[in-house]
């Protein structure tokens, strides 16, 4: 039996987590969260998400289920420090390609991908926060425009404008391209 990976990847407020928990359940799969607890690193610290995508990585690796469903991968750390690189702010991509990259890419890639970008604190309910690279409409128009341009090359993925759907019709049609694809 041969394990596929599949990585929900997009915008906060995309549907990210509740997709892939719903369809790991629904296709009898394994979940693994965005992240994984860890003592040996602050949550502040970027090398606290290039350890935990690590260890989601082993979990993957120890996994018995056919299908595993990661909210996020290592490129949403690229994503995200590439958001942080254009507004001016320090950067850690060579040190996730150095440790992460030539670890395990996705089989797949679901990518919920979010136009307008008011939507994303509005879904989250959140205040946007001058800091936090996630809720600045300037860094997520960034963030957007990377994932834009790499999922345009990327060839195993599915990409679902999730502006004007319901979670339910999201899930509906991930449910027909994964069974498609498996």
């Amino acid at each position: 039996m041969k394990k596929l990976l599949i990585a929900f990847e997009g915008l906060p407020g995309a549907g990210k987590t509740t997709l892939a928990k719903e369809l790991a359940s629904i296709f009898n799969g394994e979940f693994v969260e965005e992240i994984v607890a860890n003592d040996k690193f602050k949550p502040d610290q970027d090398e606290y998400y290039i350890e935990s995508e690590l260890i989601k990585l082993r979990r993957f690796g120890n996994s018995k289920k056919r299908l595993n469903f990661f909210d996020r991968s290592f490129y949403s750390m690229r994503a995200y420090n590439y958001g942080r690189k254009m507004i001016g702010w320090s950067h850690i991509t060579e040190t996730i390609d150095e440790y992460v990259l030539g670890t395990r890419k996705p089989d797949l890639f679901v990518y919920l991908r979010v136009g307008d970008i008011t939507l994303c604190n509005k879904r989250k309910t959140r205040e946007v926060n001058d800091i936090d690279v996630w809720t600045r409409e300037d860094s997520l128009v960034q963030i957007r425009d990377f994932y834009d341009r790499y999922f345009k090359k990327e060839k195993n993925q599915i990409t679902i404008e999730t502006d004007d759907k319901s979670m339910d019709e999201v899930k509906k049609l991930l449910i027909q391209e994964i069974k498609e694809y498996v």
